[in-house]
């Protein structure tokens, strides 16, 4: 993914700095590039994202890289953009991408914000069962999990959660999401 994210970079495009941003947040070796231009990114609380097809699914991507590096204020920003839309879904145009309450859970986690976090991972379940989305809903399960066990919190609901998604994963054959779902029951 990285290669591909940044030959299609544009330069002063804020939609793929984000994206470029979450797939640098993918290495450790490169946490600190994707943490500074997500502040960078970030610099005008995302009022210059222009709003559109890729509004959301941009946002839902700097809250998920803005857990991954750490970078709380970026979390809340996020987080106060996208706290509004609970029930909606980011789409890019081919797909949905997750719940916005998936992106508000992935910003709060961010921030440090735990009870935010937990209501709006709920919610993003509940919007994946609504739509009969089962692959949205075992993406929400596995972040899920990851943010329980990064802050050491409800042991066994992560692991529920790793479980359920792995379990939903091998049901639907989706091998490369698979793989994540195994390696967190690994890692619970």
């Amino acid at each position: 993914l990285l290669p591909m994210v940044q030959g299609m970079r544009v330069e002063g495009d804020l939609s793929s700095e984000i994206l470029l941003a979450r797939a640098l947040a993918c290495f450790v070796e490169t946490n600190h590039d994707a943490f500074g231009r997500l502040e960078q990114a970030a610099a005008r609380d995302f009022e210059n994202l222009p709003l559109g097809l890729h509004w959301a699914p941009t946002l839902v991507a700097a809250a998920e890289a803005a857990f991954m590096v750490g970078n709380a204020r970026v979390g809340e920003v996020v987080l106060s953009h996208l706290r509004a839309f609970p029930d909606q879904v980011a789409f890019n145009g081919s797909w949905a991408i997750a719940p916005l309450a998936f992106g508000a859970g992935m910003a709060a986690a961010a921030a440090g914000q735990d009870a935010a976090t937990d209501e709006m991972f709920e919610h993003a379940l509940a919007v994946s069962d609504r739509l009969r989305a089962p692959l949205l809903r075992a993406r929400t399960e596995i972040a899920w999990s990851r943010v329980l066990l990064a802050r050491d919190a409800y042991p066994e609901l992560a692991l529920t959660l790793a479980r359920d998604a792995r379990d939903r994963l091998v049901g639907l054959r989706v091998k490369p999401i698979l793989g994540s779902a195994d390696a967190l029951l690994r890692e619970a």
